[in-house]
């Protein structure tokens, strides 16, 4: 009896160490994904909401630096290049920090270190990518929950909104999204690279279907890779061999091989090494 009263009461220990209360949160997350132009946009923050409280100048006192939301700092990350409100920012991810100087301005801060719970306790200006003083207007309408926004797309720039209680504030960020367009087009319209002939004629051959596209395919690599990719050539002697070009294969395997010991890669020596004597019986 004892026993069991011990098993029951450990049991209960157990579930009642490893249940956890859930709650609502106060200031819920948010995770915004925009595309503008041809580039990506994370933005990742915590929504206080007002409750009847005085913001700005006592939640949040003027000239103290702000985590731009509640709990963790909020992060914006994006994949290209932008220009941040005038400043050129590499592709990457990013916490956003706010200094509110005073009832008419805003800094907003691009940190590189976005692992930090609220304002770093140890500000690094040298991890500071961008700052961007931004004027404070007086919304149309108030802003219960606090509010990042992207307003006013087009395929090139867009407004990224602050918005909270009374006052809106924003920041302009345009994309290199003709650069990108062009490059695109560029790309494209050259025909496929040397890896897509090459990837090609690797399927064949793996698959022993087409070989005489697979040779082509993989002639057009080598032609515009060169030798030095041993590797391509290596596979363009395989291919002969499959389609029984024997002298051929040989012939090629040599370059690969030559390539190889140039580069010093020792693997690719000792299999054209391995294939020119097998062939050569």
């Amino acid at each position: 009896m004892k026993k069991i009263l011990f098993i029951a009461i450990s049991a209960l220990f157990t579930f009642t160490s490893e249940a956890q209360v859930k709650s609502p949160q106060l200031s819920p997350r948010a995770k915004v994904q925009q595309t503008v132009g041809l580039t990506n946009f994370t933005l990742d923050y915590s929504r206080p909401s007002v409750r009847n409280r005085v913001i700005f100048g006592e939640l949040l006192p003027y000239g103290e630096m702000w985590r731009t939301g509640a709990n963790k700092n909020t992060m914006l990350s994006f994949d290209t290049d932008v220009n941040f409100g005038g400043k050129e920012v590499e592709a990457g991810n990013y916490a956003v920090f706010t200094k509110i100087n005073n009832k008419d301005s805003w800094d907003i801060f691009l940190y590189s270190e976005t692992e930090n719970w609220g304002v770093p306790e140890n500000w690094d200006e040298e991890k500071v990518v961008a700052t961007i003083s931004s004027p404070v207007k007086k919304s149309k309408a108030k802003t219960e929950t606090f509010t990042i926004s992207f307003d006013k797309l087009s395929t090139d720039q867009f407004m990224l909104n602050f918005s909270w209680d009374e006052v809106i504030t924003s920041v302009e960020v345009k994309m290199p999204t003709k650069q990108l367009t062009e490059s695109s087009i560029e790309e494209t319209m050259s025909g496929p690279s040397d890896s897509d002939y090459y990837g090609a004629a690797n399927y064949y051959l793996e698959s022993g279907i087409k070989l005489d596209e697979a040779l082509e395919y993989i002639k057009k690599a080598v032609e515009m890779r060169g030798d030095e990719a041993f590797w391509y050539t290596r596979k363009q002697a395989l291919i002969e061999y499959k389609l029984g070009q024997k002298e051929a294969a040989i012939k090629t395997a040599k370059r690969s091989l030559e390539s190889a010991e140039k580069a010093g890669n020792k693997n690719y020596v000792e299999m054209n090494k391995k294939s020119i004597e097998a062939w050569d019986k």
